[in-house]
C-alpha cells in the first residue's frame, strides 16, 4: 500500500513540474494581471522561452519582444 501511494506522489509531482516547464506563454499572459498602457501581440513559445510579435507601451511600438530564461543560472 505505502509503494502506491509513493510512486502515485511522484507521478503526480513529476506532472505537476511538466506543467510548469512546458506552459506556454500565451497561456500565462491570459491570466497575467493586466499592466496599464501595456499590450503584446501574438505571443508563442513557453514562458521560459518565448515571443511576442509586437510590444507596445502608451500607444509606441516598441518591436518584436524575444525572453529566454535560464532556470539553473543566478
Amino acid at each position: 500500500m505505502k509503494r502506491k501511494v509513493l510512486w502515485g506522489v511522484l507521478f503526480v509531482l513529476v506532472l505537476l513540474t511538466s506543467a510548469v516547464v512546458h506552459l506556454p506563454a500565451s497561456l500565462a499572459v491570459r491570466y497575467m494581471p493586466p499592466v496599464p498602457g501595456l499590450a503584446l501581440g501574438e505571443v508563442s513559445g513557453t514562458v521560459w522561452k518565448g515571443t511576442a510579435a509586437q510590444l507596445r507601451f502608451q500607444g509606441k511600438a516598441l518591436g518584436v519582444l524575444k525572453w529566454r530564461f535560464n532556470r539553473w543560472r543566478y
